[in-house]
């Protein structure tokens, strides 16, 4: 019961990470904190009819709502030893608490198996580049060739994934790649609503976007951003 298929698995890191974009709701004031509210909430029906239509018979739906539920169980109970057993048996989990957890080495294994294993492959490989990304910003001459092969290599397994466009588009802009990072900006955020809301953000633009805060381009995307959060 603790294992957990993979539709599952996904279903649920698509869950949270609807529900991760909670976080910005006091950040959005207005209409449109009740826009992304609104849009939470599609992004989680539509999560769950996704599901509901991949699960097919009853007799799968009834045994991937048990493992749901235990998956749920796990992550809100403070109880170690039962999270230890959840993770020893989910190693996409297991690698993502080690990136979390700044163990960067045996995330990267963990991530480096996924792949080989045809698992997660998309993930994993952004995953690769956000380390890669992270460990390079602490240099004085930050390389980040490592990083864009890890996040090509995310595009090419899943080209309508958000969050790789978004990071090669940082650290295209980093590496003085200024027109191909804003192409690739305004494509995370034509796929995704959490691009939209971290690019109107003020405190992630003084953090990450500084260098083309005042670039027309960059400022076009922030009003198109601004626009579909009012459809």
């Amino acid at each position: 019961m603790m294992g957990m298929r993979p539709e599952v698995l996904t279903l649920v890191v698509g869950l949270l990470a609807s529900l991760a974009l909670f976080r910005n709701i006091p950040k959005v004031t207005g209409i449109f904190r009740w826009l992304l509210v609104i849009g939470i909430a599609a992004q989680l029906g539509t999560q769950s009819v996704q599901f509901a239509l991949a699960e097919g018979s009853s007799e799968r739906q009834r045994a991937a709502e048990k493992e749901y539920a235990t998956f749920l169980y796990v992550f809100l109970e403070d109880n170690p030893k039962l999270t230890e057993q959840f993770l020893s048996k989910n190693l996409y989990a297991r690698a993502y608490r080690d990136f979390r957890s700044g163990r960067y080495a045996k995330a990267k294994e963990g991530f480096l198996r996924l792949i080989k294993d045809g698992s997660y492959k998309p993930q994993s490989f952004y995953l690769l580049a956000r380390m890669s990304q992270l460990d390079q910003k602490r240099t004085q001459h930050p390389d980040f060739s490592e990083a864009r092969e890890y996040l090509d290599d995310a595009i090419k397994a899943d080209n309508r994934y958000e969050a790789p466009y978004y990071l090669r588009a940082l650290v295209k802009i980093a590496s003085s790649e200024t027109d191909s990072g804003l192409k690739d900006l305004r494509k995370a955020t034509e796929l995704g609503i959490t691009s939209c809301v971290d690019v109107n953000d003020q405190e992630e633009i003084e953090q990450v976007w500084a260098s083309v805060a005042s670039d027309a381009r960059f400022q076009a995307i922030q009003t198109d951003c601004k626009r579909r959060l009012k459809q």
